[in-house]
């Protein structure tokens, strides 16, 4: 991407969307392009907090244009949150994470859907047992992704994919923090 560009996340954009129904808490907003296409994906739940009826949403609309479009939306009967949306090798994938029902921020698996020329594949896990992801990024045809699991006091890692749903640790000892924060972002 040879261009810098922000976003506005404004009510006035998301209400500029055909039937587009949110709930009061809209976050974690996402940006990527493919071609002349730009999407956002955020999370639109009723609290902030945690919330079985949340879903993960994805507008997409042409470059220069002012309104979007909606491209997806995505529900499981669970809180879904951080959703990351990137244009890998010429395809979009949606990664965003699960947490378990009915209870306090337990982080469940790390989820990807994939498009393709016949539309959205079905999300299934690739990352599990309390990870939560947080950023990703891809770099000389590689994607990178910072990811923490909340079981093992907020320990980060640092994970590496050359197809976008296989994943393996970037260091033989897989933890590269412990600390009691975990939202931990990147640069190479």
């Amino acid at each position: 991407m040879n261009y810098m560009k922000i976003v506005n996340f404004t009510n006035e954009l998301i209400d500029s969307v055909d039937n587009l129904k949110l709930d009061k808490s809209n976050a974690f907003p996402w940006v990527t392009t493919q071609g002349n296409i730009e999407y956002l994906t955020f999370r639109s739940a009723s609290t902030h907090f945690p919330d079985n009826k949340s879903k993960i949403i994805v507008l997409k609309r042409k470059i220069g244009n002012k309104k979007w479009e909606l491209e997806l939306t995505t529900s499981m009967n669970k809180d879904l949150r951080e959703p990351r949306i990137i244009n890998f090798k010429g395809c979009l994938f949606l990664y965003f994470c699960t947490l378990q029902r009915f209870a306090f921020f337990k982080p469940e698996s790390i989820m990807v859907s994939e498009k393709t020329s016949k539309g959205w594949i079905d999300s299934k896990a690739i990352y599990n047992d309390g990870f939560m992801i947080y950023s990703i990024k891809e770099i000389e045809k590689v994607l990178y992704m910072t990811c923490y699991n909340k079981k093992n006091n907020s320990e980060c890692y640092f994970l590496k994919s050359l197809d976008g749903n296989t994943w393996s640790d970037v260091f033989p000892n897989k933890q590269i923090h412990k600390y009691l924060t975990c939202e931990t972002d990147f640069i190479l």
